[in-house]
């Protein structure tokens, strides 16, 4: 039988490899979870997107990355088309982080045209990253995959859209009625996402605050505050290259939450080793006591189909559990 496994990167690809499962396989390789991820794309225009965010954040030169993309592309429309015998078949293979969830959301809204009970498609999704886990664990996980339904696939059609709306607020509505039983781990990772959009108590994000709290006792490295950042998700998702971005974000000008611990040593070229420690600023916030330039300052970036700017404003109500186009920190306790 031809098979073909498609997972998230090449970590995981390697472990399973090492597991002894000897089938092709194909990884998706995108961090949606940052940049543009506009709606009513196909497949091809999305990847043109995707490519050119990826180089211009410097991950890579656009024409490898877009070729990358192309040839993954060309050969998961190809699985597809192989699907109408019993020869062949495709198994989805990915974790319960954000990561994992966003491009399992994205392949199986990519299989809405076609009748997937009638197609040899199964899915892998445990509560264990595959690249941490052992052989013996991988072969059990394969061996129970279970076929993919109509029912998940329209499901993450639904959320899929959501997700590349311009507008957040149907994503909240959608996953309040919406049966995501069949994908269990896709509603919390989701409620991670929402909380990397400016938090409506004090204009943090997630990551932000938690690199705050990991500074506050002492200055890191970016390597120690990196590990420090990760300790704390229930399910950790974020590579470094994000995690750098998120620390340029805080080190912008008009939002300096965090500094460089000056003087720098002329050997700390890798961000890792740079040193890094709280601002004034980032310590009233932690003290809920100023965020009137800080952190009220929009940081322009795209989540999902929203362009967040300073005139397209989308704060996070987590004790609401809705999204909110203003929030007024001139409020905060102890102002």
């Amino acid at each position: 039988m031809q098979r073909l496994i498609i997972t998230n990167g090449s970590s995981a690809a390697h472990a399973i490899r090492a597991a002894g499962i000897g089938d092709e396989i194909l990884t998706w390789d995108d961090v949606l979870y940052e940049g543009p991820v506009p709606g009513s794309r196909t497949l091809e225009s999305l990847s043109d997107v995707r490519a050119e965010y990826i180089s211009n954040c410097g991950w890579g030169n656009y024409d490898a990355v877009r070729d990358k993309f192309r040839q993954r592309d060309h050969r998961f429309a190809e699985a597809l088309n192989s699907l109408h015998t019993d020869e062949t078949e495709m198994v989805l293979w990915f974790e319960h982080d954000l990561y994992d969830q966003l491009q399992m959301v994205q392949i199986l809204s990519l299989l809405l045209e076609i009748n997937v009970d009638e197609r040899r498609i199964a899915l892998i999704c445990h509560d264990h990253f595959v690249a941490q886990s052992s052989s013996e664990t991988l072969v059990e996980d394969f061996e129970k995959r279970e076929r993919v339904t109509s029912i998940q696939v329209e499901a993450a059609a639904l959320i899929w859209k959501a997700f590349t709306a311009t507008s957040p607020a149907t994503l909240v509505e959608l996953l309040k009625i919406s049966d995501t039983t069949g994908l269990p781990y896709l509603r919390h990772a989701l409620r991670r996402w929402f909380a990397e959009f400016p938090d409506a108590s004090d204009g943090l994000t997630r990551t932000e605050r938690t690199i705050l709290n990991c500074l506050r006792a002492r200055a890191m490295k970016g390597g120690e505050l990196f590990r420090c950042q990760q300790s704390t998700e229930e399910a950790a998702f974020m590579g470094d290259a994000s995690f750098w971005m998120v620390l340029g974000r805080m080190t912008a000008d008009g939002r300096e939450l965090i500094e460089k611990v000056r003087p720098a040593s002329p050997t700390d070229i890798d961000s890792r080793d740079v040193k890094y420690a709280l601002t004034k600023s980032a310590l009233r916030v932690l003290e809920n006591k100023n965020t009137d330039t800080a952190v009220a300052r929009i940081q322009e970036k795209w989540m999902g189909g929203v362009r967040l700017t300073g005139d397209n404003p989308w704060y996070w109500n987590a004790k609401r559990n809705k999204f909110q186009t203003s929030a007024d920190f001139t409020k905060m306790t102890g102002q």
